[in-house]
C-alpha cells in the first residue's frame, strides 16, 4: 500500500509547474494579472490598509501587512496551484501556469479561526 503525504505548505492540488501568472486580488479592488517574469512591488487595499505583494524571479510573497497578527508570513510562493492569503486584511495571491484552468481562482477549500 502506498500512502500520499502532503509536503507542509505545499497544496496536494499544486504541481511542479512554475508559475506563469500571479492572480492577486483585494477586498477593495480589481483582480490583477501579474506576469511572474517582472519583479515589482505591488500595493494592495483591504479593509485593514495596504498589504505589500513582492514579486521577484518568478516567485511571490507577502512583504508586508497591516494584520494585527502576521499569520500570513508564510514565505514565497513559485508553483502552480500554491497561494497565500492575508486573512485579516483580505488579501489573496494564487499562482497558474500555462494551461491552468482559472474558474474560479479563489475558491478556497476552507477558512479557519
Amino acid at each position: 500500500m502506498t500512502n500520499l503525504v502532503q509536503k507542509p505548505g505545499v497544496p496536494k492540488h499544486a504541481n511542479t509547474a512554475r508559475a506563469g501568472t500571479f492572480l492577486i486580488k483585494g477586498q477593495y479592488q480589481e483582480e490583477q494579472r501579474v506576469s511572474a517574469v517582472e519583479d515589482r512591488l505591488i500595493p494592495v487595499r483591504g479593509p485593514l490598509g495596504v498589504t505589500v505583494v513582492e514579486i521577484k524571479a518568478g516567485k511571490a510573497r507577502i512583504v508586508s501587512s497591516p494584520c494585527p497578527d502576521p499569520h500570513w508570513h508564510q514565505g514565497w510562493i513559485s508553483r502552480a496551484g500554491e497561494f497565500r492569503v492575508c486573512i485579516p486584511n483580505q488579501v489573496v495571491i494564487r499562482t497558474f501556469s500555462e494551461g491552468m484552468q482559472i474558474e474560479d481562482p479563489y475558491q478556497l477549500d476552507g477558512i479557519t479561526r
